[in-house]
């Protein structure tokens, strides 16, 4: 369960096992990946109405508001993070990755298998990173479809659309790690074949989406 006392604290206290947590908890340090070269170095601290307005957003749950601060260590990734603030952006676990309105409340929703575990639940340290690392990435996806977007319409949108939130995954996905999702090269994704040639190799349950967005030139 949820912590919510953890982020009671309005000085700027922050989530255990960030570069800038809270002294008093050094075991959750342990199970995540320091910030490495390809992070923001040193990692930049968001003010405190800042942080405040994430705890509420992400609902007090730990791992999200985590996802929030690595995503906004990352170089591509911190003007999202701050998109997702000033556009007042739910985050909440699901049954899928989506982002929605429902409800009068806009959403990012993440599926629950990419919630790490912690403390004693922890029986492969290497795993949980990588569930976390992929946590992050995907809080990247789902954010580009907010900005580049309109999820808000509740209408598919193109395969080229899904690309660039694919393109943004794997990109915070390597500052993070160092490492690839999924493989770019050699598709030329301004034309349909090429486009639909990677959604064959990567991702085949978004080629019933139209190609392009309509503001797209006819390919």
């Amino acid at each position: 369960m949820n912590n919510p006392s953890r982020y009671k604290d309005p000085s700027g206290h922050t989530p255990c096992g960030f570069a800038y947590s809270d002294p008093e908890c050094p075991s959750k340090k342990e199970t995540v990946r320091k910030p490495g070269d390809l992070w923001t170095d040193p990692p930049l601290k968001p003010d405190d109405k800042t942080l405040n307005k994430v705890r509420q957003l992400a609902g007090n749950d730990e791992n999200l508001i985590l996802a929030w601060l690595w995503l906004y260590n990352t170089p591509t990734g911190n003007e999202q993070a701050l998109w997702i603030v000033s556009n007042n952006i739910l985050m909440m676990w699901g049954d899928a990755n989506q982002s929605k309105c429902e409800y009068g409340a806009c959403m990012i929703t993440i599926n629950s298998s990419l919630r790490p575990l912690s403390g004693s639940d922890v029986f492969d340290q290497d795993l949980e990173t990588q569930i976390q690392n992929e946590l992050v990435a995907t809080l990247a996806h789902e954010t580009y479809h907010w900005v580049y977007g309109t999820p808000e319409t509740g209408e598919n949108n193109s395969q080229y659309e899904e690309y660039m939130a694919f393109f943004t995954e794997n990109q915070i996905y390597f500052e993070l790690t160092g490492g690839s999702l999924y493989g770019f090269d050699g598709y030329s994704v301004m034309n349909t074949a090429g486009l639909g040639g990677w959604f064959t190799d990567y991702a085949s349950s978004y080629l019933y989406y139209p190609s392009y967005p309509p503001y797209f030139p006819l390919r």
